[in-house]
């Protein structure tokens, strides 16, 4: 390993959180890297002078606050009203009519159906109409172009 690798690792060699092999990995590289030595030991000291300082307890009173802040943030979750999205809804609704209600379902599927044909069939007819008046339109067209050649 690269001394810049090591010295990434030192925390964690301190620290007990790398497997055996690193770990002799580790120790095999420092015997030989006097540079890699020297940050073991800074690492090393400042960890030593970190367990030094002592560590602070919040008093009562910020427990209390906490608590008590903690009760209203529950209290304000389980009593705020559910805003649901429209497709949400608009899925809840279908879904409290499409699954229990077979018959219901065919009625829908029927009306859509015929609806489509009439559609359809009304679409059909436009466009013979639209047919026939391009027909006359292309027709005047010609007799005009007759009435001009005459």
């Amino acid at each position: 390993m690269k001394c810049k690798k090591i010295q990434e690792l030192i925390p964690d060699y301190i620290d007990g959180n790398l497997n055996d092999e690193t770990k002799s990995h580790i120790d095999l590289h420092m015997a030989e890297c006097v540079e890699c030595n020297k940050a073991f030991e800074q690492v090393s000291l400042v960890w030593s002078k970190l367990e030094e300082i002592p560590q602070e307890e919040p008093g009562p009173a910020v427990r209390n606050r906490f608590y008590s802040m903690l009760g209203e943030y529950s209290h304000r979750l389980n009593n705020a009203p559910v805003r649901l999205s429209w497709i949400e809804q608009l899925s809840g609704w279908l879904e409290k009519w499409w699954f229990r209600r077979p018959v219901f379902q065919l009625g829908i599927t029927m009306i859509v159906l015929v609806t489509g044909i009439f559609i359809g069939q009304s679409m059909d007819s436009i466009f013979q109409t639209n047919g026939k008046v391009a027909q006359l339109q292309e027709e005047v067209r010609e007799i005009r172009q007759m009435v001009t050649l005459s």
